[in-house]
């Protein structure tokens, strides 16, 4: 895992509405911006990428 990637997880949407609209899985990447001093949290259907 890169350095600054705090998580990268596989998750979908739960609530009767969000899953309805997306089923779809997601990928929830997690990271860190030491410049900013800011956390961005993407959410992505790249399930094949190792590194984003």
């Amino acid at each position: 895992m890169p350095k600054n990637e705090l998580s990268d997880s596989i998750i979908e949407f739960t609530t009767f509405k969000s899953h309805n609209d997306y089923p779809a899985q997601l990928r929830r990447v997690e990271y860190y911006d030491e410049e900013q001093d800011r956390t961005f949290v993407f959410l992505n259907k790249a399930m094949d990428i190792t590194d984003l």
